[in-house]
Formats: structure tokens, sequence, C-alpha cells
């Protein structure tokens, strides 16, 4: 599973998430007021890196707002965990890929390997975004 072949099970979902909660703690990345004074800024991982951002949101060809993104970034893997927050319009996201089914999770496509991805959407929370990725690690 994971860098080898592309696939990523649960559990090695789970390892993932538990190392995205732990680099943005290393990092000082507690609240959605440290994350965008940190938008620009990437952190290497043992598997990776996670890359913060600001981009475009909205439907449409015009965007509406801003999404703050962290998106962990894998070799041969892509992007296995992406996490959206957007204040204006007052939403989280958090995307996974993964073989399992994960509970809580709609599934949108398939990835070229095989891989489900899947998302998650609710309010706008730093706090709930940590909890929900602290959930994938159980």
């Amino acid at each position: 599973m994971g860098e080898d072949t592309g696939l990523i099970s649960q559990e090695y979902l789970g390892v993932l998430s538990g190392e995205f909660l732990e680099t943005l703690e290393e990092s000082g990345i507690s609240s959605h007021d440290s994350l965008q004074r940190m938008l620009g800024e990437s952190f290497t991982t043992t598997k990776g890196i996670i890359q913060l951002e600001a981009r475009p949101s909205g439907r449409g060809l015009v965007p509406s707002s801003i999404a703050h993104v962290m998106s962990y970034i894998i070799d041969k893997v892509g992007i296995p965990i992406e996490v959206r927050m957007n204040v204006q319009s007052g939403y989280s996201t958090i995307t996974v890929k993964s073989i399992d089914d994960i509970e809580g999770y709609q599934h949108l496509f398939y990835d070229g390997v095989g891989n489900l991805i899947q998302e998650t959407k609710f309010s706008f929370s730093f706090n709930e975004v940590k909890n929900r990725l602290r959930n994938l690690t159980n």
C-alpha cells in the first residue's frame, strides 16, 4: 500500500493523518489565524510535504471567494489528504483518497490507480478540522 502502488488503505490514511496533525502542531498552526499567517509555506514530513496555499473558490467561471488549503503531497501518490477552509463562505472540507470506504465521507470519483476520492463538508471550524483528521487516525 501507499508509496509503492499509489493505493491507500484506511490504515495508511490514518498514519498520514497523524503526520498531518503532528506537522501542524510542530509548525505552530493551531488556529485559522495562524494558518493564514503561514500561507505560501511548505513543511516536510517523513512521507512528503504539506503545502499551505490560498486558492480561488466558488462555483462558476469567476471565483467568489478565497479558500485556505492545506495539501499533503506525496511523490507517486498525489494528494491523499486535502483540507479547504473558506471563512467567507463559512465551510470546511476534507478530501481524502483511499481504497476503503471512509465513514462520513461522500464518494466523488476514482483516481487512475483505483483509490476512491471522498469528501466531507462541514461548517467553518479549525478545531473541527483537527478533530476530523484525528478521527482518521483511529
